[in-house]
């Protein structure tokens, strides 16, 4: 077990050391083709100062957890499933962000072609997964108790994957607020993936995958913590959710995305109850969504609410770690 940990900890600092050393290379690539923030009109008035900050800057991200992901899967068949699905996300952000800075307005894929793609990817992955081999189970949290979804999985796959990639985007609102979290997210399934042990190329090259992540997210922060020089964008909050999701998946823990996710929950159920209730009474629940913005509107600073919301999330790592290995 300390060879392995130690192991894991090697790929989180990897991640950290290429995400800082290929980050000044992709930000020069960024300037050149003026791939600038474009601030939605309805937004904060505390954030004007930040059109303009170069965006896409999820690849720093993702670059690094491609790389090491294959090498150190040594090229298995499961870690290119695992990779393309990633990049079919990442993809999906980058022509969105390529869209906005060409357009010069919020205004990139549009919505239902956007879940469309979305969906497109979801499949395939979850299509691989059962010609694969992989059990159609999902796990019960807090019991030791699991439900066959047989028919049901591919849709249930989907819509995990689907909900998950676009509550980190929505997340993706405050400097370090999506990186940040997501590091501390993805922790508790790294150790499930552990104690799962199957053995299989799957598990190995998640356990990779979410190793790097961890480390690449970290890396970004550097540049990504207020006041922040670089965004994601959706280049890199939509793979980034792609890989969480994928974590859960491979281990059969799709249900735990509750839990040690939950920053992302609140955040997109807070657009969800927002927009439904103004639809339905043209009054808002929030000052404004997602929620970090109600927050701000409160009064409070942006690094006061990342750093609560960081809170929260360690203390629902700690929930689903407790939960899952130890009940």
């Amino acid at each position: 077990m300390c060879k392995e940990m130690f192991i894991y900890q090697i790929y989180i600092l990897l991640g950290i050391i290429l995400t800082l050393v290929l980050h000044p290379f992709v930000l020069k690539i960024l300037i050149k083709l003026k791939a600038r923030q474009t601030l939605r009109k309805e937004g904060p008035a505390e954030h004007k100062f930040k059109e303009g900050t170069p965006t896409m800057g999820g690849l720093s991200i993702l670059i690094p957890i491609i790389i090491l992901t294959l090498a150190f899967s040594k090229f298995s068949i499961e870690s290119i499933a695992i990779i393309l699905t990633v990049i079919g996300f990442m993809m999906i952000g980058f022509i969105d962000d390529l869209l906005i800075v060409i357009k010069g307005k919020n205004d990139g894929i549009r919505p239902k072609v956007k879940l469309a793609l979305q969906i497109l990817v979801s499949i395939l992955f979850a299509v691989y997964l059962i010609y694969s081999g992989h059990e159609t189970v999902t796990n019960i949290p807090f019991t030791n108790m699991s439900v066959n979804l047989g028919l049901f999985y591919i849709p249930f796959i989907v819509f995990v994957m689907v909900a998950e990639t676009n509550a980190v985007n929505l997340t993706d609102g405050l400097d370090g607020l999506a990186s940040g979290t997501m590091a501390i997210a993805i922790i508790p399934f790294i150790i499930m993936l552990y104690f799962l042990n199957s053995g299989d190329g799957f598990t190995d090259a998640s356990i990779i995958m979410g190793s790097v992540c961890i480390g690449s997210c970290l890396g970004f922060l550097w540049f990504n913590s207020h006041p922040a020089s670089v965004f994601m964008g959706d280049t890199g909050s939509l793979p980034l959710g792609g890989i969480i999701s994928i974590l859960a998946i491979v281990s059969n823990n799709e249900l735990w995305l509750i839990f040690a996710g939950f920053v992302f929950l609140i955040e997109a159920l807070s657009v969800t109850i927002q927009v439904l209730y103004y639809k339905k009474t043209k009054k808002r629940i929030f000052l404004m969504s997602p929620l970090h913005h109600h927050f701000e509107k409160l009064g409070w600073k942006e690094t006061k609410v990342t750093a609560r919301f960081y809170l929260i999330g360690i203390i629902a790592s700690l929930i689903t770690v407790i939960g899952s290995i130890l009940i």
